[in-house]
């Protein structure tokens, strides 16, 4: 590679504070062929930036030797200021960065520093040098937004899909809203439709959901979540509640309640399925979070500005979409967004929704090369859906591409073929929808393999499909069943 080059792969735009330093140094590539001069401005355990003539540049210190007044890296202490969702820095990330320093073989400790925000160290067990201190504070979307912008802050916890703004997003954990009745309501299920009829205040009275008469007591969490999720604020009297605890609580003990919650935090409350008008039903679970068939999912997000990241935020990071990190992610009552495989015996409900879409434009016959196809495989969880009206993957199925690359290059797959199989909704006729299935199959493919270190493919062998409409997991009556259907799935053999 030419100098140059190999300069830009390891110069990045600043983006978070450096510690501040002062001297003449020289970092001379080790591939040879180049060195720079100048004052060194700052440092952080992982990258050099100083005044040259082109301007001040960081460059990543694993590719240069440096000579002159060079600063010991090691004992730089990175201090990252995370801010937003207490979902996320409340419990998960705690809980993250506890199983990550004992993984680590560091000492853990948290505590609260005097305006109220979370504060974890990592030490070194043995000499107690600090590691790493994180400090973690409650803001609202736009307050957390903000102090990222003005450099207040260097990762923002979110929840929901992110806009496209060019910051990156890290998906942590998933997590959903979910209708909640009492359970002394015998109501099991409610459509979509009329769930939002209910908050339109259009239905006022169980009697036309089918449970026993009496008037709708509507419960629901903060409205900016609740209405950028679920359609439009309601129109009707609402109990707000400030926390998922708190209106699983109230919900519970009140037989005529309905409430929008969390999956992570029901309590006593009875979650309802999703009904379609014809005859389809989807339940919240660890499964349908994991393939975003339920159209109310909450991906859990640390979100940053693009470029240069510390070493040991990297590491963590990385380590977050680990089994081991999957299970600490579980106790928390979250679900992990990491892949899962489950058996064709294991999908007979999907199976029978295929039989009961059968008809003129997809027949028994395109229901049995179908199968013949996927007979011996195993779905895994992993799922790619695309953004609203682009051709874009959305935050999660983003994740899905780098968790995919990441277990492929591993061996995870190393002798078992992946088969990427797209579908479709049932809008338009089949052959066309075929044939667009198999185009996003074939996108899907196309990213994961520039994902995919390069020699890291192996043995494993990637195939794609298109079986259009052939498979339905929601009626195709609403919108969000359509999106449901529109889909690209991955299975193994």
């Amino acid at each position: 590679m030419p100098p140059f080059r190999r300069l830009g792969a390891v110069l990045f735009v600043l983006c978070l504070p450096l510690a501040a330093t002062a001297g003449e140094v020289t970092l001379s590539w080790r591939e040879g062929g180049l060195a720079l001069s100048g004052e060194l401005l700052s440092h952080d355990d992982a990258h050099y930036r100083i005044a040259t003539r082109y301007g001040p540049l960081t460059i990543a210190a694993e590719a240069v030797d440096c000579a002159g007044a060079c600063p010991d890296l090691s004992v730089w202490v990175p201090e990252l200021q995370f801010i937003g969702s207490p979902a996320l820095g409340r419990v998960v990330l705690p809980a993250l960065a506890e199983a990550f320093a004992f993984r680590s073989g560091m000492r853990f400790e948290r505590s609260l520093s005097d305006t109220g925000a979370s504060v974890l160290v990592l030490a070194d067990r043995t000499s107690g040098r600090v590691a790493a201190r994180l400090t973690l504070s409650a803001a609202d979307g736009e307050a957390a937004r903000a102090a990222l912008e003005a450099g207040r802050a260097d990762y923002v916890l979110a929840i929901g899909e992110p806009p496209d703004d060019g910051f990156t997003s890290r998906l942590i954990a998933l997590d959903a809203l979910v209708p909640v009745v009492s359970r002394a309501n015998p109501l099991r299920q409610i459509g979509l439709a009329d769930l939002r009829a209910v908050r339109a205040g259009e239905i006022v009275d169980w009697a036309r959901l089918g449970a026993p008469p009496g008037q709708i007591r509507l419960h629901a969490l903060g409205p900016p979540e609740t209405a950028a999720l679920a359609g439009r604020a309601p129109s009707v009297p609402v109990s707000w509640h400030a926390g998922p605890e708190a209106l699983a609580r109230a919900v519970a003990g009140d037989r005529f309640a309905l409430g929008l919650g969390r999956l992570s935090r029901i309590g006593a409350s009875e979650p309802l399925a999703l009904a379609g008008p014809c005859g389809r039903r989807l339940v919240a679970g660890p499964a349908t979070l994991k393939a975003e068939d339920w159209p109310l999912t909450l991906p859990l997000l640390v979100r940053g500005r693009p470029g240069r990241e510390t070493a040991i935020a990297t590491d963590f990071f990385d380590w977050t979409g680990s089994e081991s990190a999957s299970r600490v992610i579980a106790r928390t009552g979250l679900v992990a967004p990491r892949y899962a495989e489950v058996p064709i015996e294991a999908q007979g409900a999907r199976l029978a929704n295929a039989l009961l879409a059968a008809g003129d434009e997809v027949g028994l016959a395109d229901l049995q090369a179908m199968l013949r196809r996927l007979e011996g495989a195993r779905r895994l969880t992993t799922t790619f859906r695309f953004r609203p009206g682009g051709s874009g993957l959305d935050a999660q199925s983003a994740a899905n591409v780098a968790q995919l690359a990441r277990a492929v290059g591993e061996g995870a797959f190393a002798g078992r073929t992946m088969l990427i199989a797209g579908y479709t909704d049932g809008a338009g006729p089949p052959g066309p929808n075929r044939r667009l299935a198999l185009e996003r199959a074939e996108a899907v493919r196309a990213a994961l393999v520039a994902a995919i270190p390069e020699g890291a493919l192996g043995p494993a062998r990637v195939e794609v499909a298109g079986f259009g409409e052939a498979l339905p997991m929601a009626c195709d009556d609403t919108e969000w069943g359509r999106r449901v259907n529109r889909r690209v799935e991955v299975w193994l053999r």
